[in-house]
């Protein structure tokens, strides 16, 4: 909202200009899919209850990507600093590149197989890692 304020909107699709200097999303029981941008400054998406899906996706700072009940699946994007952390969901990384990742679950399986991450630090506790 343009106050900063939250706003309770059920389904919604967002048109915004390609480039931004950042970009930050949050669901509570939803869904959020987030495609073709640019950002130069740090970018945050955070869901509950939801998968979180970036496609092409560049970044030349920190992105955050966080859900709790929910996958996060990136796919054909490039940043600088990735943090990507699902409780009780999947971590999937395809065709991406990061100088460094946190790559992070509690109870599901982490793949950034065919991802180009420079220094990656991988933890889950119960599930696959594979890269």
């Amino acid at each position: 909202t343009k106050s900063g304020a939250k706003a309770a909107i059920g389904d919604a699709t967002v048109f915004l200009p390609a480039k931004l200097s950042s970009l930050n999303a949050e669901s509570l029981n939803g869904d959020i899919t987030v495609s073709g941008f640019m950002t130069d400054g740090s970018s945050f998406f955070k869901g509950v209850n939801g998968d979180i899906s970036i496609l092409n996706l560049k970044n030349a700072a920190e992105v955050a990507v966080k859900t709790v009940s929910g996958d996060v699946e990136i796919k054909e994007s490039q940043f600088k600093e990735l943090l990507a952390q699902s409780i009780s969901g999947d971590v999937t990384i395809e065709d991406s590149a990061a100088g460094s990742a946190v790559l992070k679950t509690v109870s599901g399986d982490i793949d950034y197989s065919g991802s180009d991450i420079k220094d990656p630090s991988v933890k889950t506790v119960s599930g696959t890692v594979t890269k």
